[in-house]
């Protein structure tokens, strides 16, 4: 995250996204959106500009979204499909656009046999490198692996 970027953070009141809200804000100064359910207060109060729940509103959705796009998204929820949907709201990865996946689009993921763990990866990597034959229409992809978890 850049001085000035525009972020949404999709996941905002968890402990990753409420985390990435105070390093927006202070480190950075971007300005940003969060994405919640119920706790819209507490993200304003971790310095959130617009907090959206998620509930009743779709981020890809709104008109304001579309025409100011975001330089980048960063999902900490996972599981919903939102890079395809971030494709509507967000810089193309020519103008610096990003969407950084912190859990993936499947975060517990059914690798029980060889074949789907192989289909697992396969769907990763593709996920990385698509983009970047792509940058004139897509953000770049950017996912965060964890160390060391069970």
């Amino acid at each position: 995250v850049k001085h000035g970027d525009r972020v949404l953070i999709l996941g905002g009141s968890g402990g990753v996204g409420s985390a990435a809200i105070q390093i927006a804000k202070n480190h950075a100064k971007a300005s940003f959106i969060a994405t919640t359910s119920t706790q819209s207060e507490f993200c304003k109060n971790l310095g959130a500009d617009q907090v959206i729940n998620y509930q009743s509103q779709n981020w890809w959705e709104v008109d304001k979204f579309q025409e100011d796009k975001f330089d980048i998204i960063i999902d900490t929820v996972g599981g919903g499909n939102f890079y395809e949907r971030a494709e509507k709201v967000l810089k193309t990865c020519k103008q610096g656009g990003s969407f950084v996946a912190v859990t993936g689009d499947n975060p517990k993921p059914d690798c029980n046999t060889s074949w789907k763990l192989i289909k697992f990866f396969a769907k990763m990597g593709w996920q990385v490198l698509y983009p970047k034959l792509k940058t004139t229409t897509l953000p770049k992809y950017v996912l965060v692996v964890p160390h060391g978890e069970t």
